[in-house]
């Protein structure tokens, strides 16, 4: 992998990284404390002849410690019929007594809306009146006998318990052509209870009216004349997406991987080759080691841009000087019309003016001639022939998409999701599945599958060369010669264990301090040499990066709230 496609995918995923504590589910139960008095909750419920409901909710009390304010949450997701159904709910106002409006945040968390009402930098004590005034579709559910609504007042969850519960429902639509637009009744006790002992339950003599009161927690159930109230009508995609549309996000990733994977096997898979691979006793024709690593693998890699200066050295271009660890670059006086363009590129802007260069005081320069090397190696892999376009332009493409669906992810999940999370973790699971197919996505021609082919026979014979070391040791210069492709293909090692007996003297473009001279200890130093270059690439670039009814509890609405 690229040293810069690396630092790509570092950056998106430091961003993803820390992204993934935005949508961290809020905990809300730290914020509770005690010294809090209710006393009384009003709900005054409107239901529209479209069976829309808006819902004003008066909650009275003490502080009779210091606090901010309170909280209320309001459930959206509850089971219906062993289904999940999500009501819609928007906060219209939150206003004290005087009808002036109250700090509040709004966030969603375990299926409920949560209001935090108060100021952070402002503790009350004494009495208190919140007004809460939100509106709430598909509350109301179609039945044979009539639109039937049930509503919790105030809900079960509540720190603390009120000493008086009212509520109303009326219904808002022209009930003058209805002789009886609604009919209501309530249920008390715990869940599932079918007791209706409210204190009182009132409907208004223009039937548009039923109120109820009472000392406990409560179900307000109310039947609304089929004619009065028309539940919309949904289709089941509708209802799906509603209900479980944090479900079909999960999709999305799913879709995307067969996409990715249609499209690579149409733009991005390679094209036949000969399908057989056989030993090769010599490198691709006119293709230096950094080429044929970045064939190979489809990428430049760092051992590609190492094996190239090796092989500049071996040619005559510069001499590696090693001082007891401490690696410097000497230009020789070789002219230069032999390099090829990615190789000017690093010599012009790795020397400049200078003859020497000290890896570890040009950090740098050198950093910025790795990349302008690596740039021009890849525009040649395309030039040559050996890819269908420039590998680096196609993965940046992809990252630059799968970077556009995390941002677009980023700014819409909170406003599509009632959970945003799930939406979240779906966006950046396609980002990463666009990511891996991007790295997949460089198509090499056919020329390239055949040059591709090529290297693997290369490949297996340097890693086999032992059994080739008769044939190969009376031919001058061959080991450092194929050394720097050795490099570039990973089996350096094995190349120095079977003709590095070979070499009886020190090399003339490797200046070491050679007490004694053997091919191990060689590599051994070009190992350090090899580390030393990407060290000084990876500090390089660091430093540019600077419910249903009928029972108690069985209703829509509820929850609770407390003190905070």
């Amino acid at each position: 992998m690229t040293n810069t496609l690396q630092t790509k995918i570092g950056i998106f995923g430091s961003i993803v990284m820390m992204s993934m504590f935005a949508f961290a589910p809020i905990v809300h139960a730290a914020d509770v404390i005690g010294g809090i008095d209710m006393q009384t909750f009003d709900a005054q419920i409107s239901v529209d002849e479209n069976a829309h409901v808006t819902v004003v909710e008066t909650i009275t009390g003490e502080f009779q410690t210091p606090h901010h304010g309170i909280y209320r949450s309001i459930p959206y997701r509850y089971d219906v019929a062993g289904s999940s159904r999500v009501l819609p709910i928007d906060i219209d106002s939150v206003t004290n007594a005087a009808g002036v409006a109250q700090t509040t945040s709004v966030s969603k968390s375990n299926g409920s809306v949560v209001l935090k009402i108060g100021d952070a930098e402002k503790l009350l004590t004494g009495s208190f009146t919140y007004i809460v005034t939100y509106e709430v579709d598909r509350a109301v559910l179609p039945r044979d006998d009539g639109a039937f609504f049930a509503w919790d007042a105030p809900g079960d969850s509540w720190e603390d318990e009120f000493e008086a519960i009212t509520a109303s429902v009326h219904y808002d639509g022209d009930a003058g052509s209805f002789a009886h637009a609604i009919e209501g009744n309530c249920f008390i006790g715990a869940f599932g209870s079918t007791d209706t002992n409210c204190t009182g339950a009132e409907l208004s003599d223009d039937y548009q009216t039923v109120s109820f009161v009472s000392s406990v927690p409560m179900t307000a159930v109310v039947t609304f004349d089929p004619a009065a109230v028309v539940v919309p009508h949904e289709s089941w995609l509708q209802a799906l997406w509603i209900d479980h549309r944090d479900v079909v996000f999960l999709l999305i990733p799913i879709a995307m991987f067969f996409l990715m994977l249609r499209y690579w096997w149409r733009h991005g898979r390679d094209p036949r080759g000969r399908g057989v691979i056989i030993p090769e006793y010599n490198p691709p024709k006119e293709l230096g080691p950094a080429e044929v690593g970045a064939v190979h693998e489809g990428v430049v890699n760092k051992c590609d841009i190492v094996a190239m200066i090796v092989d500049l050295a071996v040619r005559g271009y510069i001499v590696i000087e090693d001082k007891e660890g401490k690696f410097s670059l000497v230009k020789t006086a070789k002219a230069a019309e032999g390099l090829r363009d990615y190789e000017a590129a690093f010599m012009t802007t790795t020397f400049g003016t200078d003859a020497t260069v000290d890896l570890s005081q040009k950090v740098k320069k050198f950093g910025t001639a790795w990349k302008a090397a690596t740039a021009d190696l890849y525009v040649r892999l395309q030039k040559e022939k050996l890819f269908i376009r420039n590998p680096d332009t196609v993965r940046t493409m992809f990252m630059v998409f799968a970077f556009g669906v995390f941002m677009l992810t980023w700014f819409i999940a909170p406003n599509i999701s009632d959970e945003p999370l799930l939406p979240f973790a779906a966006g950046i699971s396609t980002a990463l599945i666009v990511l891996v197919f991007g790295f997949a996505m460089p198509r090499r021609t056919v020329h390239g599958v055949q040059t591709w082919e090529h290297i693997q026979g290369y490949k297996l014979f340097l890693h086999t060369a032992e059994r080739y070391r008769l044939q190969w040791q009376e031919k001058e210069g061959v080991f450092e010669k194929y050394l720097p492709y050795a490099l570039a293909l990973g089996v350096a090692d094995a190349w120095v264990k079977a003709l590095g007996p070979t070499l009886t003297e020190p090399p003339q473009w490797y200046h070491g301090n050679w007490s004694t001279w053997n091919a191990l200890y060689f590599m051994r130093s070009m190992n350090s040499f090899s580390g030393a270059m990407e060290r000084s690439y990876a500090t390089a670039t660091a430093s540019s990066r600077s419910g249903g009814g009928g029972f108690s509890g069985g209703g829509f609405g509820g929850g609770g709230g407390g003190g905070w």
